[in-house]
């Protein structure tokens, strides 16, 4: 399949513009005129090679969607690319069906799933890279699929929690500072007249009214600045967290977000360890996998170093003692995996135990600050309120004098 750029007019003389894919253009011309549009451009966006590595772009959701589906076909006995070809059919996103169109296509050239999938970085990292090669090698793919499926299922369901927990307190504080905005840009500046008239005003009187002549003139700014910082601030922590060292020692340093990202980085650690130790990868490579993905910077070195000390003969639970990334209880249950031969139970064990450590976490953490947030939002904007009240009742105390 190829992916064209279309340009058409519907009914109503309205220009639409959209992707879509087909195997010829003609293709998309019987697909337009049976949806009475009338095309004035179908342009081919390139081949499909054009379309592979830093290009494509799917959303895990999808992609897990997409594993789930050609585990399930497989196992019931279809073939690898009749698998894809049966997926394909079930999904609407353009590019993830180029995506399995060109996974198919050189698959049925004699291409493996692992050499494919290297093209394409920002869907498959070196675990999920790994784990493929291992499972084609070993004739294990469809229950590796599955496994990658859960992974990323599971770190989808991670993702949310913590997307979550920052949700409500970032509501609220834009909730307050709309409100204040609100109070300053609308509000007050109807009842600047009042005050027109009085020689003497208390202080508060006169930073609301500075604060109101302010919001007159910058007020569309402010707000505008007000909607934009917080895109604008995420953007810039996100590209500091990965350009500038300094800046990453500190912001890890910060205890909520240190407490909350170690515990993220114990279980994708954990959960790493456990699928490529049940895939049947040889311990010195699944620690090296798992180690990539851990987040936070100087943990992920301390991980590293406890790697080489294990492949050197050191027991693991020793190893890791130096890391701060286990507690006691965590690294008994390694000690008693290592003396077991079941260390992939002991680490599925560990993150369970981690998530649920997390989630009551989160629970306190948004239990606790929600009174404080609703106390802040109240005290600004109810201090606001009563310096207007405050301001008006001097003005009437002087008119009276």
């Amino acid at each position: 399949m190829k992916a064209y750029n279309i340009k058409a007019y519907n009914d109503s003389g309205e220009l639409i513009q959209r992707k879509d894919v087909a195997n010829t253009k003609l293709e998309i011309q019987e697909k337009l005129s049976k949806q009475g549009l009338i095309p004035v451009e179908i342009s081919e966006l390139g081949n499909n090679r054009q379309l592979q590595g830093q290009r494509i772009s799917i959303p895990l959701s999808v992609l897990e969607e997409i594993f789930s589906n050609l585990a399930e076909l497989m196992q019931n006995g279809i073939k690898l690319d009749k698998a894809i070809e049966l997926t394909e059919k079930g999904i609407s996103l353009t590019q993830a069906k180029l995506f399995l169109s060109n996974l198919r296509s050189e698959i049925r050239g004699g291409s493996s799933l692992y050499a494919v999938a290297s093209n394409y970085p920002k869907l498959f990292n070196r675990l999920y890279l790994s784990l493929i090669e291992l499972g084609e090698a070993s004739g294990q793919l469809p229950d590796v699929l599955s496994r990658i499926s859960d992974d990323m299922s599971f770190r989808m369901g991670l993702k949310q929690k913590v997307q979550q927990a920052l949700a409500y307190p970032s509501v609220i504080f834009m909730v307050c500072i709309l409100a204040i905005t609100f109070i300053f840009y609308f509000v007050l500046p109807q009842l600047a007249p009042l005050f027109e008239q009085a020689t003497s005003l208390p202080w508060y009187t006169v930073l609301l009214l500075n604060i109101a002549n302010f919001m007159d003139e910058y007020g569309l700014f402010v707000i505008g600045f007000i909607i934009a910082s917080p895109v604008l601030g995420f953007i810039l922590v996100k590209h500091l967290l990965h350009t500038n060292e300094f800046f990453q020692s500190k912001f890890y340093a910060v205890p909520v977000i240190s407490h909350l990202t170690r515990a993220v980085d114990r279980i994708r650690f954990s959960t790493s360890l456990q699928i490529t130790l049940n895939s049947g990868v040889p311990l010195s490579q699944a620690l090296k996998l798992s180690v990539s993905s851990v987040t936070m910077p100087k943990l992920r070195d301390s991980l590293m170093t406890a790697s080489n000390r294990i492949k050197q003969g050191e027991k693991m639970c020793d190893a890791l003692d130096g890391v701060k990334l286990f507690d006691d209880i965590q690294l008994g249950y390694i000690e008693t995996g290592e003396e077991t031969g079941k260390l992939a139970k002991s680490f599925q064990n560990i993150a369970q135990r981690s998530q649920a450590q997390m989630d009551r976490y989160i629970t306190t953490a948004t239990t606790v600050l929600e009174p404080i947030l609703i106390l802040f939002m109240g005290g600004v904007v109810g201090g606001v309120v009563i310096g207007m009240i405050m301001s008006i009742m001097s003005v009437q105390d002087i008119n009276v004098l």
